[in-house]
C-alpha cells in the first residue's frame, strides 16, 4: 500500500483498503441469502432498534462499524483524509464527534441508486441472474443520535445521500477493463468533458435497447423543417429522417446576445453534436421561423416528432452559465469547467463522493419552464449537462457520469433495459416503455402502454392517469406568454395520442377516454369536474385566451381529485359510472357562430384547441338557502381564487352546479361559478372558479370520526341517509337541490 506523509497518526491506523476487502468478500458472500436490513415499524420501540443495530454488530451481513474516534475533531489538520471526512460530515447538523465511519452493502443499502428488495425479488422469481459482487461503500452515520437510520429501506434520506456517501473510485482509462460484475464504482469527473462516457452510453443503448430506444417510424415529410448544420452554423432543410440532436434550454438566458452572434449554448451544442458524430443540431431559435405564424403553428403541433426523432436531446440547466459547463472550446471566455468533485486518495485507492444528479435539474429555472416539459418527456434519450457531471438518460436506463453501475447490476439479463430494480430516472415515463416507472402490478402491460393499436380499457384508463399527472407537473411551470400555456403541451397531447390511435381525444386540453363503456359526454363532465388548483399555491387566470373550465385558461398548479382508487398500491380506474350528467354543448369560436354536442364536435377530429364556451342545459344546483345546510360539513371545496367560502356561501353571484353524479353516490362533483358582467348573445356569461365534491372515501372518513365524537344528529342522519340513498332522486331531495330553468354559460 502508497504511504501519503501528510496522513496524520489517527488516520494512519486505520486500515481502509483492508476493511474495504473484508467487507466486499462478507457482503458478496451473503448476498443474495443475507437479509435486508432491519426496517423498524412506527411503533417499534427503542429497544428494539437498539437490539438490532447491537445484532447486525456482532453478526454482520449488510454493513461494518470502523472506530471513528477523534478523526471528526481535526477541522484544521493539513491530513487530506482529515479534510475529506470533515468537509463531508458538515453537511450534517449534528456534533461531528457523534459521527462513525459505516461499510455498506451497496446492493442492499443504497436504495437512491437501486432497490435491494426488488433485485432480490427477481432473484427469487427464479429468472436467470449473474454473479454479483456487492462492493461496499462507505457512508456517515450520527450512530448516537439515529441509530436505526441503517435499517430503514432508505438508509440514508436521500436528500443526504448526495455528499455523505463515499464509494471506491474506478481507476481512469480503464473502464472498459473493468470486470462486467465487478460492483458500483465511483467515476472521478474531469473538469471538462471527456467524450467517450457519452459516446459509451449512446453506443451500448443502440446496441442492446433495440425496442425501447428505437428511432420511431413516420411516413411523411413535416414541411418546412429545418436543422442547423454544425460544421457551417447555417441552417438547412432536410428531411425528418436525418440523425440530428436537439437542444433543450431556456431561451432567456441567451436572449442578449446580438443577432449577429451565436450564443454560448449553441456553439457548445453544436460542438457536443459533433463530437457525438453528428452534423445536425436542432433549435428553436434558428430552426423555427418566428415571424411565420403558419410554419409555427406546424412546428408547435409536431414537438411531439421533433423531439422523439432526435438521436439525442442536449439539456442545459446551469442557471449562471450561458452554455453546457465542461465543454472546451478555443475561446476562454466562453467556457467554463465544472465543479471539483470531492475525492481523497488513500493508499492505492480514491474514495470520491456520490454526486446526487436530479437535484441539479430539479432546482434549475429549466425545471420551471414551461415549454422544456414537454422537451424533456418527448426525448428518447436525454443528455443533460449539470455544473457537476453528466447525466444521461434514455428510455432504457439512466446513468451518471460520477458513477460506474455495471450492467450486469443494473440491466436485465437481455440487457433490454434496466431492471425494476433501479431506481427511475429523472425522465421516464410508462409511455417510453419503462419498466422502472410502474407500480409492480403493472409490470404484466409494460409492453401494452406504449403500444399503438387497440389498447385495452384497462390500458386506457391507465393513459388517462398518465396524461393528467403530465397535466398536473406541467401546470406548476411558468410560461413567458399566457398564449401558450396550452402551445407548450400539445406534444405531449400529440404523443398520448399517438399510442390511443383513436380511443384518447382532447378538448383545450382534457383529456377524454373513448370506451364502451362511457360516452364521450360523460366523460368530458367527469374530467371537467375533478381538476382544481393547489389551494395553498393558488392561480391566476391567463389573459382570457382560453375559457376559465380548461385547467389551460388558468396559471397554477393543479390537482385531480379524487381521481383513483389504489389496490395494494396499485392505480386501478378511475371510478367513473356515471348516473347523472347534464347536458353539455360546446358553443365554438370568441362569435360564438357553432355550437354543437360533445360528440359532434369530436368526429372529425382528436383535439379540439379552438376557444369555446360551455353550454349547461338547466342543471341542478344548489340553492342559496341551502349552502349553509348540515350536509356542506361532508363536501371538499376547491377554490382557484384566494377567496373565503364565507364569500361563496352568502354571495348571490356564486352558483354550486351538480355537473357529475357516480352511480350508488359514490361521488358527486359541482363546479363552483361566479357570475360575471360579460354576455354572449345577450346571455350572462359565468366563470368556473372551483368545484366542490363529496365521495364515499370522504363520506367514510367524516361518519367514523361521527361515531367517535359529539356530533349533531342532523349530520349523523344525514351521513346514514346517504349510504343508503340508492336512485338519483334520493340523492336530489337528500341535498334539496333545484333545476335552473335556464342554461348556464361558462366562459
Amino acid at each position: 500500500m502508497a504511504t501519503n506523509p501528510l496522513i496524520c497518526e489517527i488516520c494512519s491506523k486505520i486500515n481502509f483498503e483492508r476493511r474495504f476487502d473484508e467487507a466486499d468478500k462478507l457482503f458478496t458472500r451473503t448476498f443474495p441469502s443475507g437479509p435486508l436490513p432491519f426496517s423498524p415499524s412506527y411503533n417499534t420501540s427503542k429497544e428494539e432498534k437498539e437490539q438490532a443495530w447491537n445484532q447486525e454488530i456482532a453478526d454482520p451481513t449488510v454493513l461494518q462499524v470502523i472506530d471513528s474516534e477523534g478523526l471528526f475533531n481535526a477541522r484544521e489538520s493539513t491530513c487530506p483524509v482529515c479534510n475529506f471526512f470533515a468537509n463531508i460530515g458538515s453537511k450534517i447538523q449534528y456534533p461531528l464527534k457523534t459521527l462513525q465511519f459505516v461499510l455498506c452493502s451497496s446492493l442492499r443499502l443504497c436504495s437512491p441508486i437501486l432497490n435491494g428488495g426488488k433485485l432480490l425479488s427477481s432473484i427469487e422469481s427464479g429468472s436467470p441472474q449473474p454473479q454479483y459482487f456487492d462492493r461496499g461503500f462507505l457512508a456517515l452515520d450520527d450512530h448516537y443520535r439515529n441509530k436505526s437510520n441503517l435499517y430503514q429501506h432508505n438508509f440514508i434520506p436521500e436528500d443526504f445521500f448526495g455528499g455523505l456517501a463515499c464509494f471506491r473510485a474506478l481507476p481512469q482509462d480503464e473502464e472498459s477493463h473493468v470486470q462486467t460484475n465487478d460492483g458500483i464504482l465511483a467515476r472521478i469527473v474531469p473538469e471538462w468533458v471527456d467524450y467517450k462516457i457519452p459516446k459509451g452510453w449512446l453506443e451500448f443503448c443502440k446496441c442492446h435497447h433495440t425496442q425501447i430506444c428505437r428511432r420511431p417510424d413516420i411516413n411523411n415529410r413535416l414541411e418546412g423543417f429545418q436543422l442547423l448544420n454544425c460544421d457551417s452554423l447555417e441552417v438547412e432543410s432536410q428531411p425528418l429522417a436525418t440523425d440530428y440532436v436537439a437542444l433543450s434550454y431556456v431561451w432567456a438566458a441567451s436572449s442578449s446576445v446580438p443577432d449577429d452572434k451565436h450564443p454560448n449554448v449553441i456553439l457548445h451544442a453544436a460542438e457536443v453534436t459533433r463530437q457525438l458524430g453528428f452534423q445536425y443540431l436542432w433549435v428553436d431559435r434558428y430552426c423555427i421561423d418566428q415571424g411565420n405564424n403558419e410554419e409555427k403553428e406546424t412546428m408547435i403541433a409536431n414537438m411531439h416528432l421533433i423531439f422523439q426523432q432526435a438521436e439525442v436531446t442536449l439539456v442545459a440547466v446551469v442557471d449562471e452559465f450561458d452554455g453546457l459547463q465542461g465543454v472546451l472550446l478555443n475561446d476562454p471566455s466562453s467556457q467554463r469547467g465544472r465543479k471539483a468533485q470531492k475525492k481523497v486518495r488513500i493508499g492505492d485507492m480514491t474514495l470520491a463522493t456520490y454526486i446526487e444528479p436530479k437535484e441539479a435539474i430539479e432546482l434549475a429555472k429549466w425545471s420551471f419552464r414551461g415549454w422544456t416539459f414537454q422537451e424533456g418527456l418527448l426525448s428518447r434519450r436525454v443528455l443533460v449537462f449539470t455544473d457537476k457531471q453528466l447525466y444521461w438518460n434514455c428510455c432504457g436506463m439512466s446513468e451518471m457520469e460520477g458513477l460506474y453501475i455495471p450492467p450486469k447490476i443494473s440491466h436485465l439479463p437481455d440487457m433490454s433495459q434496466q431492471g425494476r430494480w433501479m431506481a427511475p430516472g429523472f425522465f421516464d415515463r410508462a409511455s417510453k416503455g419503462s419498466i422502472r416507472s410502474l407500480p409492480d402490478s403493472d409490470a404484466h402491460i409494460s409492453k401494452d402502454l406504449t403500444r399503438v393499436g387497440e389498447p385495452t380499457e384497462q390500458v386506457l384508463w391507465k393513459i388517462f392517469l398518465e396524461i393528467c399527472d403530465d397535466i398536473k407537473k406541467y401546470s406548476g411551470r411558468h410560461l413567458t406568454y399566457d398564449s401558450d400555456s396550452l402551445n407548450a403541451f400539445k406534444g405531449i397531447m400529440q404523443m398520448h395520442m399517438a399510442r390511443a390511435g383513436d380511443h384518447i381525444k382532447f378538448i383545450l386540453g382534457l383529456p377524454l377516454v373513448v370506451t364502451s363503456s362511457l360516452d364521450l359526454g360523460s366523460c368530458f363532465a367527469y374530467i371537467l369536474s375533478v381538476w382544481s388548483h393547489d389551494f395553498i399555491k393558488g392561480a391566476r387566470r391567463h389573459q382570457n385566451h382560453l375559457p376559465s373550465w380548461s385547467w389551460a385558461g388558468w396559471a397554477g398548479p393543479l390537482w385531480f381529485e379524487t381521481l383513483y382508487e389504489y389496490n395494494d398500491d396499485s392505480i386501478v380506474n378511475p371510478r367513473v359510472s356515471k348516473i347523472y350528467t347534464p347536458e353539455l354543448r360546446l358553443i365554438i369560436g370568441e362569435n360564438g357562430s357553432t355550437e354543437t354536442s360533445i360528440q359532434a364536435a369530436l368526429e372529425t377530429t382528436r383535439s379540439l384547441d379552438a376557444f369555446a364556451t360551455l353550454r349547461v342545459v338547466k342543471p341542478y344546483f344548489i340553492p342559496k338557502k341551502n349552502r349553509y345546510a348540515e350536509y356542506n360539513y361532508f363536501f371538499e371545496s376547491r377554490i382557484s381564487y384566494d377567496t373565503e367560502m364565507e364569500v361563496l356561501f352568502t354571495t348571490e353571484n356564486i352558483k354550486f352546479v351538480l355537473t357529475f353524479l357516480n352511480q350508488d353516490n359514490s361521488g358527486s362533483y359541482f363546479l363552483i361559478l361566479k357570475l360575471t358582467d360579460k354576455y354572449r348573445n345577450g346571455e350572462r356569461l359565468w366563470e368556473r372558479i372551483g368545484i366542490s365534491f363529496l365521495d364515499r372515501w370522504i363520506l367514510n372518513k367524516w361518519y367514523r370520526d361521527l361515531n367517535s365524537s359529539a356530533s349533531t344528529n342532523e349530520r349523523k342522519e344525514f351521513a346514514d341517509r346517504w349510504k343508503s340513498a340508492g336512485r338519483f332522486e334520493d340523492f336530489i331531495g337528500l341535498l334539496g337541490l333545484v333545476s335552473s330553468e335556464t342554461d348556464i354559460l361558462i366562459a
